[in-house]
């Protein structure tokens, strides 16, 4: 009985913390931006190898987990290569148990149709667009954010009056 508990106890969370990644388009990101629903989308643009970016991680998965029953998505798009992907990124995720959604996409792609995304976004990261149910339409921030901006953001968005 000790060793099935000893098993449970080092695998479930490697279970609870399995994260899968999925290839998403600029497309898909524009869908979302001009998504009329009441929910507000939190996208942050991050890579593994931007040390700020890493940084900032705790941030998004606070304000995941305080608003995972509310109208509030928060996606982590990494800007790491494909081959990162499976080498870099799906083990880092795990290491640092990322539980937000996160996708990646073609970089070079991404880089060509990054007016798509923001006008005048630089392309540098971290940067982090919210869209969806705001008062003032898309907002973009091209520096890293702490918990406390996010929440100054989001919780007037879905605290009914």
């Amino acid at each position: 009985m000790k060793a099935i508990t000893c098993l449970l106890f080092f695998f479930i969370p490697a279970v609870l913390f399995a994260q899968t990644v999925e290839e998403r388009t600029v497309d898909f990101i524009t869908q979302l931006k001009q998504n009329k629903s009441d929910t507000v989308y939190v996208i942050n643009f991050w890579a593994t190898w931007c040390k700020p970016c890493i940084e900032e991680l705790p941030a998004f998965q606070k304000l995941d987990s305080l608003y995972k029953n509310q109208k509030v998505k928060v996606i982590l798009f990494s800007l790491d290569s494909k081959k990162q992907t499976e080498e870099r990124l799906i083990p880092f995720l795990k290491k640092k148990q990322i539980a937000c959604t996160v996708y990646t996409t073609n970089v070079v792609e991404f880089n060509k149709r990054i007016d798509e995304i923001f006008p005048d976004w630089s392309g540098a990261i971290p940067a982090t667009l919210v869209c969806g149910k705001t008062k003032e339409g898309i907002l973009f921030f091209e520096k890293p954010v702490t918990f406390e901006e996010l929440e100054k953001i989001i919780h007037p968005l879905i605290v009914k009056p």
